[in-house]
């Protein structure tokens, strides 16, 4: 079992997890942001300054941000890398060189697959 960047990937767990922000919005706010941390670190009128195509809108950069500080998400997150790491099951998340390069252009592509170990 194998985490490449525990934190990077408990982000990304984080943000697959939220309410009301499904693959599109997850994809579009990765594209804007560049990466994962900087998701997390830009702050929201940073993230409209960033999204010059209008593809989050204020009403869900707002749901974001409101969000990414949730301790409850974060444990959930935790917990999903402790169980998985228990059953053997790898993580990959769409900054590793391993995701699956053919899912970059679909919209609503997943941001994270989990992996059965061999």
């Amino acid at each position: 079992m194998k985490i490449s960047n525990e934190e990077k990937t408990i982000k990304y767990l984080v943000l697959s997890m939220m309410k009301g922000i499904g693959p599109v919005t997850q994809n579009a706010l990765l594209d804007i942001c560049g990466s994962i941390d900087q998701c997390f670190a830009a702050d929201a009128e940073e993230l409209l300054c960033r999204d010059l195509d209008d593809r989050l809108g204020r009403s869900r950069i707002r749901l974001f941000v409101s969000q990414r500080a949730d301790k409850e998400l974060w444990e959930q997150a935790e917990a999903v890398i402790s169980d998985s790491m228990k059953k053997g099951i790898d993580i990959t998340v769409r900054e590793d060189s391993i995701f699956p390069r053919r899912f970059a252009n679909i919209p609503d592509m997943l941001i994270l697959l989990l992996l059965a170990s061999s």
